[in-house]
């Protein structure tokens, strides 16, 4: 039960930060894509190993194992693309991308954009 209510911490987090990136790029007149992180739907969870080398995740206490789980295990990458003109699919959200869509026990719960 305690890890289910951290997955749904770090997910509730994800989405307020999620939404606080579309709110201040819309002010600065960019467009959001849909935020992925490495793992979900097609994107490889190896990709964790170039966001690793991309940003220094032990500045704030998180590694990453041999096999591409960040540790504290309760940790998350997230990556959203920003820029003038249209960004893939707009106004969306990681499930409309994941292949547990259909069957997953979460999606019903989880706030939507």
């Amino acid at each position: 039960m305690l890890s289910d209510l951290g997955s749904w911490a770090v997910d509730s987090v994800r989405q307020q930060l999620c939404r606080l990136l579309e709110e201040e790029a819309a002010q600065n007149g960019l467009r959001t894509s849909t935020p992925m992180s490495p793992g979900e739907s097609e994107w490889s969870v190896a990709d964790q190993e170039v966001i690793f080398q991309l940003v220094d995740g032990a500045q704030i206490g998180v590694s990453l194992t041999a096999r591409m789980v960040m540790y504290p295990l309760k940790s998350l990458s997230v990556i959203i693309g920003s820029g003038t003109q249209p960004m893939g699919i707009e106004d969306g959200d990681s499930c409309m991308f994941c292949a547990m869509k259909d069957r997953c026990r979460y999606r019903d719960a989880r706030v939507h954009a």
